[in-house]
């Protein structure tokens, strides 16, 4: 339920309505690729804020200026919600804005090209977000979780201020005729103020499409991620293993993640994945402490239009 307008020969941008933001801030095309980010966003983006979520929407607003077509700058406003979008008051059908308690604005600036641009596709962007009204600490982090009790009574109203930067460059093209080729990338994001899950975050990778020529479709997607976990994380989750006789957790996670992505067909994807974490944090209640952990699984992803030959509204950021 939006209004997207585009102005002055697409040099200015407008979205107002029912929206979130998972697309357009603290983002790469191929952050879908992993299983390891909440489609399209890192743990950072997703946990450390009220922003909504698909399916969830907020009311509010985007703008972009695009000075360039290559490069831009995008600032957003949307209601937030302290309590999490994702509990009983905001499930359904419900356009009001009697929950919310604040607001949520993210900005970014940056420099993106495609292969209509240049013949190595980029893109280097640094951004921000703001995060104001009261919020309790241990609901929000947990609300997106879909667990709908607090863990603990940490309310405050601490406004969140989280940045970063981020970079993905194409390095390696072997046919000029096809989109195959190799892009690495990495980010950065750290907070300023507020009580959060996650203080840091940084990722490495890199995305190899079409690493056979026979199949120019597929990816080859490696990541290695490092967490600082918010020390009032640490410490709510530390109580809870000291009281069932453990030890105190540590202050990071790592994670190294490889998947491949096989395309089946139009709008048909396959992915198997293995991952080894270093420090798993659960992210809420613990009576132990695990030392590492590994995840082998696979993730099947459907786009019905491009499955079925359907017409689709696709939004160009």
């Amino acid at each position: 339920l939006d209004w997207d307008q585009s102005l002055f020969n697409d040099h200015v941008r407008i979205l107002v309505g029912r929206i979130n933001d998972l697309g357009d801030f603290d983002t790469f095309d191929f952050a879908c690729n992993f299983v390891d980010y909440t489609c399209a966003n890192t743990s950072f983006f997703y946990l450390n804020d009220s922003n909504s979520a698909d399916p969830v929407s907020a009311w509010g607003g985007r703008i972009t200026f695009k000075p360039t077509l290559q490069t831009y700058l995008r600032i957003a406003a949307e209601a937030s919600d302290g309590d999490g979008f994702y509990n009983q008051n905001n499930e359904g059908w419900n356009l009001s804005m009697t929950h919310d308690n604040g607001v949520f604005v993210p900005i970014e600036a940056g420099y993106k090209t495609d292969f209509s641009s240049s013949a190595y596709p980029s893109q280097y962007d640094i951004g921000g977000f703001y995060n104001s009204g009261e919020y309790n600490y241990a609901g929000m982090m947990m609300a997106k979780n879909g667990m709908l009790q607090p863990l603990a009574n940490i309310s405050t109203s601490t406004p969140r201020i989280g940045i970063w930067a981020q970079a993905a460059q194409m390095v390696y093209r072997p046919d000029m005729n096809s989109k195959r080729g190799i892009t690495v990338f990495g980010e950065i994001e750290s907070m300023v103020t507020g009580y959060v899950p996650i203080q840091d975050e940084i990722d490495a990778g890199f995305v190899w499409r079409g690493p056979a020529a026979t199949r120019p479709n597929d990816t080859l997607n490696f990541i290695v991620e490092y967490y600082k976990i918010g020390n009032q994380m640490v410490n709510y989750e530390t109580g809870t293993v000291v009281q069932a006789g453990g030890t105190r957790l540590t202050g990071d996670m790592e994670v190294v993640q490889v998947d491949y992505n096989a395309a089946l067909a139009p709008g048909l994807t396959l992915g198997p994945f293995y991952e080894y974490i270093i420090n798993p944090n659960p992210g809420g209640f613990v009576t132990t402490r695990v030392k590492n952990a590994s995840e082998v699984g696979g993730m099947l992803q459907i786009a019905l239009p491009d499955l079925l030959g359907l017409p689709t509204l696709a939004r160009v950021n």
